[in-house]
C-alpha cells in the first residue's frame, strides 16, 4: 500500500512539473480588471490561471507593485483577492 502511495506521489509530481509557469506584468493584471470585453485575450489569461492551467509566479515586491498601481488607478479589487 505504501508503495502505491509513493508511486502516486511521483506521478503527481511529474504532472506538476510539466505545468506552465507565468509572471504577469502589472499592466496585464490592470488591463484584465478594467476590460469590459468578455472575449478579451487578457481576461482569458486570468480565467485560465484560475482554472489552474498554469502556475502564476510572483513575489512580495510584485504584489506590492500591483497594489500600488491599483490605488493609482482607483481599482477597488484588493490584490490579495487575485492570489
Amino acid at each position: 500500500m505504501e508503495r502505491l502511495s509513493r508511486m502516486n506521489a511521483r506521478r503527481q509530481l511529474a504532472i506538476e512539473t510539466f505545468l506552465f509557469r507565468a509572471v504577469f506584468d502589472t499592466n496585464v493584471i490592470i488591463a484584465a480588471l478594467k476590460s469590459k470585453n468578455p472575449n478579451s485575450p487578457i481576461i482569458e489569461l486570468l480565467q485560465r490561471w484560475r482554472q489552474e492551467e498554469f502556475t502564476l509566479i510572483y513575489c512580495d515586491d510584485l504584489r506590492a507593485e500591483y497594489q500600488e498601481k491599483f490605488i493609482d488607478r482607483s481599482i477597488d479589487t484588493p490584490v490579495w483577492m487575485l492570489f
